[in-house]
């Protein structure tokens, strides 16, 4: 924590703009530093003013860094300022030049509870939690307390979709200013270890703010590129699992939910249409409401953005305790090529 002190302070700084974070971003086995390959100083930063913050963790962090090389070609050279070493190794590192601050913390970085097969395993990695979350809140606060709002940025390269953290995340600060200033996962669906990286991603609006349409209503999205892989998505998550246990639920109120897969996508469903839901309650009434009103929701806006009669939605909602029929139903509202 005491560490992280100095993150805070530097991020508090009002000439700070932007905090890049890149969990999983060692880069060691690149034998090429290139414009579509580059995690820690990849090139969307660029659209950004200086003054940045970048924080790399990684246990495989390397020495030197490739963002030491990157800004040494740009004669800009990074200065360490700071390093601690633990067993001839470095665990962290500070790096200054004109324009930039880099910490590289030699670590993995946890902020999800996660399940493994080795319980000793298990209870170390997830002992870190709390403390990663807290610090993690901290500097959000920090950076959306300033009067000219700091731009984060959180990419994790090491392959977990971080959707549900941050979704978890919009009931801790204000739901608009989050979305604005705070991304997390550039590609809004393809996050991962191989991301090919471009100008394009990191989108900002003529307000400067972030353009997440994965948290848009379809309407509001209609003409971007990404409408369809968006809606096809929602659809899926109607087919399996909401509407299956919605018809499920119809047939007998004491339906066994236990076995059902991918419960949490309904409850991402929920998020992006900012619907109250605690996915906690076993009640079974209680379910079968929320889950009808989110698909009424969800339905409603796919109609809507895709042009279709309102009598289209008025045939599906009668149908809604009919499983093959409603699937089927449902199918016809994916996009196509």
């Amino acid at each position: 924590m005491q560490n992280w002190s100095e993150i805070f302070d530097k991020a508090s700084l009002p000439n700070t703009n932007l905090v890049y974070i890149a969990i999983g971003s060692a880069m060691g086995h690149y034998q090429e530093n290139e414009l579509q390959n580059n995690q820690q100083y990849p090139c969307f930063l660029e659209k950004f003013a200086d003054n940045k913050l970048i924080i790399l963790i990684d246990p495989m962090l390397e020495s030197p860094l490739k963002i030491e090389e990157f800004f040494a070609r740009q004669n800009d050279p990074l200065i360490m300022t700071k390093s601690i070493v633990e067993n001839d190794k470095y665990v962290w590192r500070i790096f200054q030049n004109r324009t930039t601050c880099v910490v590289a913390i030699n670590s993995c970085f946890y902020y999800e509870i996660r399940n493994y097969y080795n319980p000793q395993e298990e209870k170390e990695i997830n002992s870190t939690v709390d403390t990663n979350v807290s610090n993690l809140i901290n500097l959000i606060s920090i950076c959306l307390s300033k009067v000219n709002k700091t731009k984060i940025i959180f990419q994790d390269y090491s392959g977990p979709d971080t959707f549900n953290f941050y979704s978890s995340l919009l009931s801790c600060f204000d739901r608009d200013e989050l979305l604005n200033n705070v991304l997390f996962d550039v590609t809004e669906n393809e996050s991962g270890c191989f991301i090919e990286m471009s100008p394009e991603l990191a989108t900002i609006d003529s307000d400067g703010n972030f353009v997440q349409e994965r948290f848009k209503k379809l309407v509001q999205i209609r003409s971007s590129p990404k409408y369809q892989l968006f809606l096809n998505n929602r659809v899926t998550v109607m087919q399996y699992p909401m509407s299956f246990v919605i018809t499920k639920l119809h047939e007998s109120i004491d339906f066994n939910m236990s076995e059902v897969h991918g419960l949490y996508k309904v409850k991402q469903l929920a998020t992006l249409y900012d619907i109250s839901y605690d996915s906690d309650c076993v009640n079974p009434h209680y379910i079968l409401d929320t889950y009808t009103k989110i698909f009424k929701l969800v339905l409603r806006d796919i109609i809507d953005s895709n042009g279709y009669c309102h009598s289209q939605y008025d045939y599906i909602m009668s149908i809604i305790d009919q499983r093959m029929m409603l699937y089927n139903a449902l199918s016809v509202l994916r996009a196509t090529e």
